[in-house]
């Protein structure tokens, strides 16, 4: 198991995805992170690590990047940070690579119904979510970078908005942390119910799951509780309109309602879309 590094940064002045791809290249291959994305917006926000993870004033932080790699990896960059926050989980030492998953998954994109694209998103507009599943089509979360005090956006307008101009493959970042004793259960019920009926269903699955967690850059300040993160996953899918009509599936509802409450203590997701370093 190799210890992998997740690292979410804020950047003092942006810079566009293409120049961050040029710096990533003149590295060391040695040095070079495994995966880059570049940071959307919460589907689902955090409750544990709150502060650190959306910020201790009045304003959602504004995550621009997220790199998966060595843990200096941010410095090597030479980036100016303007807030990060981190977490450190072991990747199996013979996990492909993210992008070589995602190349796979990619060429077997299931066909989405009409009413579900840019071009016809009617019937994800007509839709209308259950009232009792921990994530579904109206569950709201800010926007990054907006006043904490606002309503924020549902997932139903998320992506119609974003997914009107970005119609190609999202990475959602997984952060879990399971109620005592329950991991295995999720696992088991949940994840393998997952890979089973709605993944391929929705052609998503997994591009890098990371266990046994060590570490995360808030852990001291946050002080000793149950309450911890265990594992964290990049999770692939052909759009965002996938994702929400995902969401929409009675198999994905059914799986929420069986296995997430009860057995996780908090699962926030964070769409993101990765940066090609060619």
């Amino acid at each position: 198991m190799a210890p992998t590094t997740f690292h979410l940064i804020s950047l003092s002045r942006p810079i566009e995805p293409e120049v961050l791809a040029s710096k990533v290249r003149d590295l060391n291959p040695d040095s070079q992170p495994t995966w880059v994305g570049k940071v959307h917006h919460w589907l689902l926000e955090p409750r544990l690590s709150a502060e650190a993870l959306t910020g201790t004033g009045n304003i959602m932080t504004k995550w621009d990047y997220l790199l998966v790699g060595p843990k200096d990896i941010a410095e090597q960059l030479g980036l100016e940070i303007a807030s990060s926050w981190s977490i450190t989980a072991n990747v199996a030492d013979d996990a492909q690579k993210p992008e070589v998953v995602a190349e796979q998954l990619l060429a077997r994109e299931p066909h989405l119904p009409s009413g579900w694209t840019a071009k016809d998103p009617s019937d994800l507009e007509a839709s209308v979510s259950p009232d009792d599943l921990k994530l579904s089509l109206s569950t709201r979360s800010r926007l990054l970078g907006s006043q904490k005090d606002t309503d924020g956006v549902t997932v139903k307008s998320f992506t119609q908005d974003f997914g009107s101009s970005h119609q190609g493959p999202v990475v959602v970042l997984n952060l879990l942390s399971y109620a005592p004793g329950k991991r295995l259960s999720y696992l088991e019920g949940y994840v393998a119910g997952f890979g089973r009926t709605v993944g391929p269903k929705y052609g998503s699955d997994a591009i890098c799951f990371a266990s046994g967690t060590t570490s995360w850059s808030s852990k001291l300040e946050e002080g000793s509780n149950d309450s911890h993160w265990e594992d964290v996953a990049l999770v692939w899918y052909p759009s965002i309109w996938h994702f929400a009509k995902m969401l929409d599936d009675a198999d994905y509802a059914r799986l929420d309602r069986e296995f997430k409450t009860g057995l996780l203590e908090d699962n926030p997701l964070l769409c993101c879309t990765e940066v090609k370093m060619v």
